[in-house]
């Protein structure tokens, strides 16, 4: 493989071109060390000093004396060509050329094309007489000898084509021109154009112009390619910038002349609003087409690379065109007419991975100059590529017929500049509609976690930013958290109010903070763990740790004591809460035992910064800014604390002094037990295993499990008995003979999106019995994070041997639910239960009028509770499909109390079969399953509701799905659904809590609306949750808030993307086509943003989705129906059997 470079002396003119050059070189010498039999390279060059030390220690060959000789001839063949009065004197002349020519074919030629505009012999020989010596005198004589009506446009021209990071042409020559001749005007002075025909004459021959033959649309003008005559003019005229200087000007040739020309071009008052396509054309603000601009696209990829080369002393004119409109139209062109531009570039690193890079847009020393604005400038600039370079280099795709941006490519209108943030400055531009951040001008650095949430209106937004601040002492070994909270409102198209911020401060142990911020070594645990911080969903409550907070009067969060509700270690671990008046619900599916405590507090006491124990939140009280503790604990009931502890034998203390009726009422799994059983009176034993010995297991201090038919109360109505330890995927309808396409759809256990809940939460197997626990390779390697189905089962695969009771004892993953009374601090309420399978994002929500709570449990079972009057029962929905599983279940009533709305997102996978390793995991199709029922107003709460409605949006296929963070929000209103997507453009759907009174007979025409038009969000909004919010109506009707996007706050950095396998490993540059990528730093932090909408005129309205999915009819999906048990085949009674004969 052979490498020809020749010219090599022309890339020193600058120094970013002689860097650029040393990179090439480099690179090639690296090919030739590593493949020295494989590689040459070839270099030609003028001698330059700075080229002999890069490439010191390379063979060099002097081709002087092979110059010489081809000289000679080529002068030989052209003295022929004149007319001589004899040959004595042709010989004569010829000698003369060739001593002066030396080695230089570029003054040999100045020389004949002289000689030949004499008109005889003895003119030649005068001509040749005056004649400098070298070509740098030629060339000095030229410039002097010019006049000096012409010197102000040569210096221009000269240096316009010397300096140009490409070749001109000639109309773009001309038009920089016109812009240096007009001054710092605003836009280009008519009188000052120049006269084409006057350039060529004053710059001839120096500067030669290339026909390229070819035309144009917008000309039937010839085009012209502008070339200086020969690298050695060039090199004269950089080291002799003053050439054309005298006493009565200052005529410098230098690189300032391009660098002012684009500067002042891109700021033209025609370019301080965006292109508008009309009628295929590109027209500025004067409506004038820009084709007609010939240095537009030119000085968009070019000014600050022309700036490299320069200082310009007014650096406030670099700052006042980015912080201009016009920068923005700069990008537009970039955007739409430069190359490359906004594409990601990679070099290998110093290992095996790769650096990821975009182009450079503002000039070198202007971004890395220690004062003035510059680094503030780039790095919001790059906060914008960071959300919007998809969109920006759309164009780039090729032109693919399935991209959805390319109709709208260089609409940059259409990006949410306010979304940017106060402090940027590219957030006073204006857009379509109006875009904002939920952020003040205050520095938001310095936060290790954030959190927010979205009110069910849409009119309030709360964010939560904590600090851990390590202990400075040895002896105090308790990290604080500094928790800055703020809400926000919004009001008619106003951008947000901050209405209150506050300060809460307390101790990582009071709120038993590790508990959620550190790991856990179970992944059943792990995965779809709560968050640290959480906000209710009214947001009228918070959480932090353990710790929960109600909103006062005065808009500040107060402390709600924990001592009530978190006095044992069993049920201090919280993941769902809600609160409606003076009653609190919390609720729990992953039941976080004493070793997974003793696993955090293990891994804090390493770091030597948190305490030895977790706090229970009774010793420790966290302080909220400005507030005062409300009771004091030690002055409490014990028998409340008692009640709570439905596992007295995890809390550590000794049970002797409580009264051993309660005790019999908690202690309902006596293995858990880490008291020696022996003391206790045989009856307790003996009613402990029997209930240990029910498979179902479920626990409860209200017997108020309620036959709905009658209403009344029976404690083994609906418990779940022996039908507890089937496999998730069993069939829980009729006989295992029967078809699930004709009778009932069997639910699928999602297994915790990658962990088997069933067979892996083992988390309270004592240390002599952990043996038995399940802890294969298998499933040590399912992420804690994602969701995927490699964990689907079947009923066929049922291995009735490996599910022993003995051993299904163990595995004791719990649900649990408790109601309190924050006003006399009682317990109204608890229930805790087993399950079998996991669900997320399912919180529990009160009835707005009655004593009603209603909670998803596990396995598509809902819970009805009647707080006050400490009765509850449980209505299993069917999922429509086989092989599907619940993700989340979404509770809504109506403002009115009549209507119950459930919303659930299901997963259906094909039928499980044994997957290999190095198999591709198999998609899994989503879809959302939405059901209206009706309550009965006189007995509400004990009543069964009654389907009126259902709808099945078809959501598509995935493989992996994050469940920590659901990539779907829900906005309720009286009569839709808003169901949103995590993407990069608008994915909504407006799906009807109603049927129409047309529709009702012919209920599947009912359609799944979305917006018509797309909508483009910034490239995060797929990390980030994406709410959508119609408009906004007060009772009369009036609108008081349009439709709004809401997006909440993005904190963790994106992965770096991976490179190709078959990329070079050396430090080529290497175009990245595809843009699925961050380019922010790590660690920032970016607040919750939104924007203003028009359903009309920025959505297009409403249009069918054609997503609605079919719905079997007449297998009872959507029917909340009680679960029937089932009888379990018995291996040991049921193996009965008898020959088949056909």
């Amino acid at each position: 493989m052979y490498f020809f470079l020749d010219g090599l002396d022309e890339e020193t003119t600058t120094k970013s071109s002689w860097d650029d050059a040393v990179l090439v070189l480099r690179f090639l010498a690296k090919l030739v060390d590593d493949s020295p039999t494989r590689v040459r390279v070839w270099c030609s060059s003028q001698r330059r000093d700075r080229i002999s030390k890069e490439l010191q220690g390379c063979c060099s060959l002097d081709i002087d004396g092979y110059t010489r000789s081809d000289l000679a001839l080529y002068l030989s063949e052209e003295v022929s060509k004149l007319q001589w009065s004899n040959p004595s004197d042709q010989a004569h002349i010829l000698e003369t050329l060739k001593s002066r020519a030396e080695c230089s074919f570029i003054w040999a030629k100045l020389m004949i094309d002289a000689l030949g505009e004499c008109w005889s012999t003895a003119r030649m020989e005068e001509h040749l007489k005056e004649l400098p010596e070298t070509l740098a005198e030629y060339y000095c004589r030229f410039f002097e000898r010019m006049e000096k009506l012409y010197r102000p446009l040569a210096c221009k021209v000269f240096a316009l084509v010397i300096f140009a990071r490409r070749p001109l042409r000639l109309e773009e020559l001309t038009e920089a021109v016109w812009c240096l001749e007009s001054g710092p005007h605003k836009e280009l002075q008519q009188k000052a154009k120049p006269n084409i025909n006057s350039i060529r004459t004053i710059v001839q021959p120096f500067i030669e112009f290339i026909n390229t033959n070819r035309t144009d649309d917008s000309s039937t003008e010839e085009q012209y390619t502008c070339r200086i005559l020969h690298s050695t003019l060039r090199d004269f005229l950089v080291g002799h910038p003053n050439i054309l200087c005298d006493n009565s000007s200052d005529l410098h040739i230098s690189a300032e002349w391009p660098a002012r020309a684009c500067l002042r071009y891109l700021g033209q008052s025609r370019y301080s609003g965006l292109l508008v396509r009309r009628e295929g054309r590109w027209l500025d603000v004067t409506e004038d087409p820009v084709d007609r601009h010939p240095l537009l696209v030119y000085a968009a990829k070019y000014w600050d690379k022309h700036l490299d080369d320069v200082t310009i002393t007014e650096i406030g004119s670099v700052e006042s065109f980015i912080t201009s409109p016009n920068f923005r139209t700069c990008m537009q062109v970039q955007s739409l007419w430069v190359e490359a531009q906004f594409s990601f570039f990679s070099r290998p690193d110093e290992g095996n991975g790769f650096n990821t890079y975009v182009r450079r847009v503002f000039p070198s020393w202007f971004a890395r100059a220690r004062t003035g604005p510059g680094q503030r400038l780039w790095t919001d600039y790059r906060q914008l590529l960071h959300e919007w370079i998809y969109f920006l280099s759309c164009k780039q795709c090729g032109g693919e017929k399935t991209c959805e941006i390319l109709p709208y490519v260089g609409q940059l209108d259409r990006i949410w500049f306010g979304a940017l943030g106060p402090n940027n400055f590219l957030s006073r531009l204006k857009g379509r509609c109006t875009s904002f951040a939920f952020q003040t001008d205050v520095n938001s650095d310095g936060a290790q976690y954030v959190f927010d949430a979205v009110n069910e209106a849409g009119d309030k937004v709360m964010t939560l930013r904590i600090q851990v601040s390590k202990p400075e002492a040895r002896v105090n070994r308790t990290s604080v958290l500094k928790c800055s909270c703020e809400s926000w409102i919004l009001s008619n198209e106003h951008p947000p109010k901050l209405q209150k911020k506050q300060t809460i401060q307390l101790t990582t142990s009071s709120c038993n903070w590790d508990l959620y911020a550190k790991s856990v070594t179970n992944p059943a645990l792990q995965t779809g763990k709560a968050a640290p911080a959480a906000f209710g969903p009214d947001c009228q409550t918070l959480r932090i740790g353990t710790q929960l907070y109600r909103r006062a009067d005065n808009g500040t969060f107060v402390a709600i004591p924990g001592q009530y509700f978190l006095c044992d270690l069993r049920s201090i671990y919280i993941e769902e809460f809600a609160c409606h008046r003076q009653f609190l619900v919390l609720t729990s599916r992953a039941k976080i035992s004493k070793g997974d405590l003793k696993v955090t507090r293990n891994r804090a006491d390493e770091a030597g910064d948190e305490d030895d124990d977790l706090d229970t939140g009774a010793d420790e009280d966290p302080r909220v800014e400005g507030d005062e503790l409300d009771e004091d604990s030690e002055g409490e009931d014990s028998s409340i604390v008692i009640a709570t502890d439905s596992e007295g034998d995890e809390l550590g203390e000794d049970p002797e002094d409580e009264d051993s009726s309660i005790l019999i009422a908690s202690d309902s799994e006596g293995d858990e037990l880490d008291e020696d059983p022996e003391d206790e009176d045989s009856s307790i034993e003996t009613a402990s295993d029997s209930e240990d010995e029910s498979e179902g297991g479920t626990e409860s201090e209200d017997s108020g499990n309620e036959s709905t038919s009658e209403g009344s109360t029976d404690s083994s109505a609906n418990f779940e008995l022996e039908d507890d330890i089937l496999p998730p995927w069993a069939n829980h309808f009729g006989s295992e003979d029967t078809d699930t396409d004709n009778e009932s759809c069997p639910s699928f256990d999602i297994s915790g999106f990658g962990v088997d809940i069933d067979t892996e939460d083992c988390d309270d197997i004592s240390d002599h019995e952990e043996d038995l626990e399940s802890s294969s390779d298998e499933d040590d390697a399912i992420p804690s994070e994602v969701f995927d189905n490699n964990l689907f089962c079947d009923e066929e695969q049922h291995d009735w041997e490996g599910l022993s009771r003995k051993h299904a004892e163990k595995r004791k993953a719990r649900e649990t639910i408790t109601v309190f009374d924050t006003q006399s601090c009682t317990r109204l309420f608890y229930l805790r239960r087993p399950i079998k399978c996991r669900l997320f994002a399912s919180p529990p929500v009160f009835h707005p009028t009655k004593s009603l709570v209603v909670w998803p449990l596990a396995d598509g079972d809902v819970l009805f509770v009647d707080y006050l009057a400490k009765t509850y029962f449980t209505r299993r929905l069917q999922p429509s499909t086989p092989h599907t599983g619940h993700v989340f279940m979404k509770i809504h009533f109506s403002e009115c109390g009549e209507f119950l709305h459930i919303a659930t997102l299901e997963a259906q996978g094909k039928a499980p079969k044994l997957k290999k390793d190095s198999e591709p995991l198999p998609p899994i199709n989503l879809a959302v399953l939405v059901c209206t029922y009706h309550l009965s107003r006189r007995k509400t709460s004990r009543s069964p509701p009654q389907q009126i409605h259902r709808m099945k949006l078809a959501l598509g296929q995935t493989t992996r799905l994050h469940v920590s963070k659901m990539p779907f929000t829900l906005t309720w209103t009286s009569k839709d659904l808003y169901f949103s997507c995590s993407e990069k453009s608008l994915r909504v759907y407006r799906i009807p809590l109603f049927s129409t009174t047309e529709e009702k007979a012919e209920e599947d025409l009912q359609p799944v609306w979305t917006p018509r038009k797309p909508f483009f969000l910034p490239h995060s909004a797929i990390n980030r949750a994406v709410y959508y919010f119609p408009p906004a109506e007060n009772k009369s009707g009036k609108q008081q808030l349009p439709a709004r996007i809401l997006i909440g706050s993005d904190f963790t950095a994106l992965k770096d993307i991976e490179p190709n396998e078959a990329e070079e490993e050396y430090g080529v540059l290497l175009v990245k086509r595809v843009i699925e990528h961050s380019v922010r730093r790590r660690g920032e932090f970016h607040p919750p943003i939104g924007c203003y909408v028009d359903e009309d005129t920025n959505l297009g309205g409403w249009v069918d989705s054609h997503a609605r999915a079919n719905i079997l009819q007449d297998h009872g999906v959507g029917r909340l129906d009680p679960r029937m048990p089932v009888e379990h085949f018995n291996p040991d009674d049921d193996c009965d059997l008898e020959p088949f004969i056909y």
